[in-house]
């Protein structure tokens, strides 16, 4: 290390000696985060910063001040990577509430049914401004304050738009249990079966099979796949899903790495989602008799709140030729690695863009528009 005394250079030793285990430990992972990101940045997708520096601080800081252009790079502490496991297991410690992001703010899209949230009267738009006294302007950030251990008390003050007030919800966290599908038949035609998707998890291939198979057994030879606010979840789960209805050359998805460009197809899916495209199917088979989920009339359905893995599964389905119906999507259109670190911490770093179906549709900024616009 170089100190400048006088005007003259000079060397300070055993500088490390200066500093705790602890101290250095957190610098370490600096410079982990640091090294990760200069490999692994989407540079195609969201253009190399012209102030890298900044642009890396402002990620850390999860403060969006228009200096970077990857707002979706974030951090986990290893405890708030522990409740994201939990959460996408479709388990955790909370109050039941799905959030999304609209702009600078964290919307509530709706409580669930049973849930604190739910029973306390949070409402469907409310903005929450901040958690345990905490400001939040991060979706991601909010959901993992919001998350933790049953039986723990969480204060949310939020903003109520057609009241124009701020009002305070002190309530206890439970045991939330996520169910990703829900299904029924249409109370307008019972040939219309609706499956309702709230997250791409690792099981969503094998829930979404039964699912269909229950309804085609109440005689429903038509789906809406409901994928509206959905934010997304695993790759592997939206690429088995899309795995059900390919035709044998037609192209998934195609990913552009900052060096290289990967494209899948039904031949080179990856393991893990082959394998559950694999299980679901022989779900569908024992469920559908000899009709094949193919010949039924499928139809996506899709909002704003619809991000990420949803866009993926729309469309890519309207490119192959299934009809979306609703608003435009989210526009996402990049995706994260789980990087973890030395301390089990992790960052979820932007490393790729996606493009969908066979025509290499762009989703970044523009998201999947509707062939058919019908607004909520």
């Amino acid at each position: 290390m170089i100190f400048a005394v006088d005007g003259k250079a000079r060397t300070l030793k055993n500088s490390d000696d200066a500093l705790t285990a602890k101290e250095k430990a957190a610098i370490e992972k600096q410079k982990d985060i640091l090294d990760e990101i200069m490999k692994l940045y989407a540079e195609k997708a969201l253009d190399r910063p012209t102030d890298f520096t900044a642009c890396a601080r402002e990620m850390f800081a999860m403060r969006r001040s228009k200096k970077c252009r990857d707002k979706f790079t974030h951090y986990f502490s290893p405890e708030d990577a522990k409740r994201f496991d939990e959460q996408m297991a479709g388990k955790f410690g909370g109050i039941g509430l799905e959030l999304t992001q609209k702009e600078d703010m964290v919307v509530v899209v709706a409580p669930i049914d049973g849930t604190p949230a739910s029973r306390a009267g949070i409402e469907a738009m409310d903005i929450i401004l901040k958690v345990d006294g905490k400001e939040t302007e991060n979706v991601n950030e909010a959901t993992l304050l919001i998350r933790g251990k049953p039986g723990t008390k969480v204060k949310l003050t939020i903003f109520r738009k057609k009241s124009g007030k701020e009002i305070e919800f002190t309530l206890i966290r439970e045991e939330i249990v996520i169910h990703s599908v829900k299904r029924r038949v249409s109370l307008a035609d019972s040939k219309i079966g609706i499956i309702k998707i709230s997250q791409f998890d690792k099981n969503l291939p094998l829930k979404f099979a039964e699912a269909v198979g229950e309804l085609a057994k109440k005689g429903a030879n038509e789906i809406i796949i409901d994928l509206r606010d959905n934010p997304g979840g695993y790759v592997h789960s939206v690429l088995a899903m899309l795995g059900l209805f390919a035709q044998k050359d037609d192209i998934f998805l195609t990913i552009r790495y900052r060096h290289s460009e990967e494209i899948i197809t039904f031949n080179n899916m990856p393991f893990w989602a082959k394998r559950s495209r694999m299980i679901a199917s022989q779900e569908l088979m024992r469920n559908l008799n000899k009709m094949s989920l193919k010949d039924a009339s499928i139809a996506i359905l899709i909002n704003n709140g619809s991000a990420s893995a949803s866009e993926i599964f729309a469309g890519t389905m309207q490119d192959w030729g299934y009809p979306v119906i609703g608003e435009k999507s989210f526009g996402k259109g990049v995706g994260q690695e789980l990087i973890r670190l030395s301390d089990n911490s992790r960052i979820a770093l932007t490393t790729f863009e996606f493009l969908v179906g066979n025509k290499k549709v762009v989703i970044r900024d523009k998201g999947v528009k509707p062939g058919i616009m019908v607004k909520m």
